[in-house]
This record gives structure tokens, C-alpha cells and sequence, in this order.
């Protein structure tokens, strides 16, 4: 059940009629410890006996889809948005929101000189994201500065765990953010701070 290369188990030799085409595998992820359905592809093997080849397909998949936002590419911000989608994946979703939320913080920071940048938290920069790029960012703007505040910023008592729910329309809610403000960079409304570009010059 946990094999995670389940070769030995394959029954039978390999006959041109063959009709099992994937051989399925039930395992344990090491890293969120939550079970997963491999799919393996079977073809003939030495011998003439079946066997199995390549990378299976695992559902649920770990990973996020790719953003596919090329303006931030490579960066800090899609680092964090694949990982809070990783950790919402594996049910970890207080950790998916504080992800999403720094991935929209870096996002600020993008388009904000670094004397910009507060010591007191994502507000202060999000509503100097609103004063550079207008009411379009407003409009989402009071959602990010809310976003996973109590989370981010528990006190000593006990807070209820966010839901699988509540994580998945958070973190679209980030992704629909990140590729709206690449859209207007796109168009030039907005453009990264020097110290961006110039850190890639």
C-alpha cells in the first residue's frame, strides 16, 4: 500500500492482448502524510513480463498550476503562491493563508520604493499600493489587507483552524490579485520600483 515503486507486485507476463494499460498505487506522502493515488504506466518488461516505467501520475497533485504570469516569473511573489498552494494541498491551510498573504505583501513591494515599506504591518503599504495605481487596486484592496490577519497574527488563545473552503477561495482570491496587477503593469499603468530593475539591469 505504501511502495512507492510497487514493481514486484505486477502479476503475469506480457501478452500482446494485454489490457491493463496503468497499474494504481495507494501511498503515504512523506511530506503532508496525506494518502495519494499513483497511476503507473505498464509495458512490456524484460522477459516478456509487464512492468512499470515512468513518472506516475498522483492525484491529488502537490503542486500548484503554474501562474503562468510572466512578469513575475522566477520571483519572490510565485515562490510564496506555489507554497501557500502546496500547503493547501497537504491541509495545512493556516500556513497556505500567512503563505498567500506574504505573497501579496512581496507583490506591494514590487511597485513600492523601500522607504514605503512599513515596519507596522501589510496595511500601510497596501493603501500606498491604492494612492499609486488607483481605484482599479482599491477595489481589492481592503480584501488583501484582511486576508489571513488572524492567522498571521494570533494571540495567545486558541483560534479556529481556517477551512479547506475558506483556504481555496483565499488563495484564488491571490491569484486573481497577482495576475489583475500584471495585467496593468502589462499595459504600463503601473511599473516596479527601481530597486526592482535595477536589481535585474
Amino acid at each position: 500500500m505504501f511502495d512507492p515503486m510497487p514493481r514486484e507486485y505486477v502479476p503475469g507476463r506480457w501478452s500482446a492482448d494485454n489490457t491493463l494499460e496503468e497499474f494504481p498505487v495507494i501511498y503515504r506522502c512523506e511530506s503532508c502524510g496525506k494518502l495519494h493515488l499513483a497511476a503507473y504506466k505498464v509495458v512490456e518488461g524484460e522477459d516478456g513480463r509487464a512492468s512499470l516505467t515512468g513518472k506516475p501520475a498522483v492525484a491529488p497533485t502537490p503542486k500548484a498550476m503554474p501562474l503562468q504570469v510572466p512578469e513575475l516569473r522566477g520571483t519572490v511573489i510565485e515562490a510564496y503562491r506555489d507554497e501557500a498552494w502546496a500547503c493547501a494541498f497537504a491541509s495545512h491551510h493556516r500556513a497556505a493563508l500567512v503563505l498567500a498573504r506574504s505573497a501579496l505583501q512581496a507583490l506591494c513591494r514590487r511597485y513600492l520604493p523601500k522607504k514605503k515599506w512599513s515596519k507596522v504591518g501589510l496595511g500601510p503599504e497596501v493603501a500606498e499600493m491604492e494612492r499609486l495605481v488607483g481605484t482599479g487596486w482599491k477595489a481589492v484592496g481592503d480584501r488583501v489587507k484582511a486576508l489571513a490577519d488572524k492567522w498571521a497574527h494570533p494571540g495567545p488563545l486558541a483560534v479556529d483552524s481556517p477551512t479547506a473552503k475558506e483556504t481555496r477561495s483565499s488563495l484564488q482570491f491571490m491569484d486573481e490579485t497577482l495576475k489583475f496587477t500584471a495585467v496593468m503593469e502589462r499595459a504600463g499603468h503601473i511599473k516596479p520600483a527601481r530597486w526592482v530593475t535595477s536589481r535585474h539591469a
